[in-house]
């Protein structure tokens, strides 16, 4: 039974540096709790996010209602330290919409780059396959 167990937390362990190591490519990911590396990383494996890092005038991001005010005020602090915080996941909107941009994963970044005064944000531009 303990050697399960075991070998259960040894597999966790692994997973999550290999997610670690899959987002270095889009920036630095200490800061990030492990919730948050989970969900980067699932979102980063479902959408092949690799492509380069931009900066993107925030005004051209969908913005969307963060439920987690905890979350964005640790980014926004991370932001006004001039912290590396990891770039957000965006794809293009289609015709007809008000942005160019919707967000995919990365909304808490978003807020908390408006709340701590910053005009663009690093994003990656990816195409989600459905």
């Amino acid at each position: 039974m303990a050697k399960r167990r075991l070998s259960k937390k040894l597999s966790k362990v692994q997973q999550r540096q290999a997610d670690v190591d899959m987002l270095a490519v889009l920036g630095d990911v200490s800061q990030l709790t492990d919730a948050e590396i989970r969900t980067a990383a699932k979102s980063a494996r479902r959408s092949g996010a690799c492509g380069p890092i931009v900066q993107i005038p925030l005004v051209q991001i969908e913005p969307h209602l963060c439920t987690s005010v905890a979350a964005v005020r640790r980014y926004e602090t991370l932001f006004q330290a001039g912290a590396k915080v990891a770039p957000i996941l965006v794809e293009r909107s289609g015709p007809g919409y008000r942005y160019p941009f919707q967000i995919y994963n990365g909304a808490h970044r978003m807020q908390a780059a408006s709340l701590a005064g910053r005009t663009v944000i690093d994003a990656v531009i990816i195409q989600v396959v459905s």
